[in-house]
């Protein structure tokens, strides 16, 4: 087979699966909020994606991201995941309604806060990623260039949420696309740099886990435990956003930018325990 004939046989696969993972996010956004919806049925079906499109293009399972991660890839995880701070801060300060509605929206309180947390945000979460990074942008980087790959994910993924739009005012629409394409570009540079799909998981995971702090705290009147929380995190991204932007500015082909001597363990260590103090601030105090 030509290789012309093999580039556009890799097209229609990447406009099939596109097709797939948009269709079934707009239904999961569409039908959230309703009726039941079983994550765990959606997210085997897009594994058993990833399995089919590894067979069909005789691939193995790290092409798609499935593969431990080393050390450095977990430093860039936590350096890239400062720069998720001031997207949600900006947010909160000009937009504080909003997670009024979103809480209200999902049913998120105190009371089900945990199983929101254990269940509901980490499947969610490994839905989207395996749609998004394995399926999709490691497709993308094997057709187009890894710049446009990553602009092209990022744009499916903003398409993916364009179901708000039936649930919100423009204003409240604006902020979650602005969001959205925000972290989006941060996941999908993360991929980028570690090609592991697990990495992004964690990232994605931590970041819907502060943010379900800081609704249910802010729509509760807890804000005390809310500006806390911000401190942290803003701790957070005053010690590590000079590193991860100077990682950006290398530029998307630079090796030197994936080596991060720079940061050392005990100072990850101690971030680490910023996030842990917050929970056990919450486990005691809150709950």
């Amino acid at each position: 087979m030509s290789g012309r004939n093999l580039m556009n046989n890799q097209i229609i696969r990447i406009l099939f699966y596109n097709a797939i993972v948009s269709g079934l996010g707009l239904f999961l956004i569409r039908n959230f909020f309703n009726s039941p919806f079983n994550e765990y049925l959606l997210a085997f079906l897009l594994f058993g994606l990833v399995i089919f499109d590894s067979v069909l293009s005789k691939k193995k399972l790290n092409y798609y991201g499935i593969k431990k991660p080393n050390k450095n890839d977990i430093k860039l995880a936590f350096v890239l995941l400062a720069l998720f701070f001031p997207i949600s801060i900006i947010s909160r300060v000009f937009f504080p309604n909003f997670d009024i509605f979103y809480a209200k929206s999902l049913g998120l309180d105190y009371q089900n806060l945990s199983t929101f947390l254990i269940f509901s945000i980490p499947i969610a979460i490994v839905v989207e990623e395996i749609g998004m990074r394995s399926l999709l942008q490691s497709k993308l980087s094997s057709v187009f260039s890894d710049r446009w790959a990553i602009y092209i994910t990022i744009t499916n993924f903003a398409l993916i949420h364009f179901g708000w739009f039936f649930y919100v005012d423009l204003t409240s629409f604006l902020i979650i696309l602005f969001t959205v394409l925000a972290y989006s570009m941060f996941l999908a540079i993360l991929f980028y740099y570690t090609k592991n799909i697990f990495l992004t998981i964690t990232t994605h995971l931590l970041v819907n886990v502060i943010s379900s702090f800081q609704i249910v705290f802010h729509i509760n009147n807890q804000i005390f435990y809310e500006l806390i929380l911000w401190i942290l995190w803003g701790i957070y991204f005053i010690l590590l956003s000079p590193i991860a932007i100077n990682l950006l500015r290398k530029g998307f082909d630079s090796a030197k930018a994936r080596k991060l001597e720079n940061v050392s363990d005990k100072l990850l260590v101690a971030l680490l325990s910023i996030f842990s103090l917050l929970t056990i601030l919450f486990l005691t105090f809150v709950v």
